[in-house]
């Protein structure tokens, strides 16, 4: 590790480039992926679609093929994904 060079992550990456602002209809309809839907590496998508208006504050990220999803919301929980293959 001697010849590793540490850097901050935002330095490195954009994190998120993009999400849904306060302008966004109401009755817009996606896809909200929580912590839960993460295992092993794996999506697994909801049945439904959400409404913007319903969906919770944290629910404004947008994901784009190519993305790595990270969250680290609990020690515990820890998940990397890599959305290399996303779609609806």
């Amino acid at each position: 590790m001697k010849d590793w060079k540490f850097d901050k992550l935002d330095n490195l990456v954009k994190i998120d480039p993009e999400h849904l602002d306060n302008s966004t209809e109401g009755n817009y309809q996606f896809y909200y992926i929580d912590i839960s839907s993460v295992s092993s590496g794996v999506i697994s998508f909801p049945s439904q679609m959400i409404t913007f208006n319903k969906a919770p504050s944290r629910a404004r990220k947008v994901l784009q093929s190519g993305d790595l999803l990270m969250s680290s919301v609990s020690l515990r929980r820890n998940r990397v994904v890599n959305i290399s293959e996303f779609s609806t």
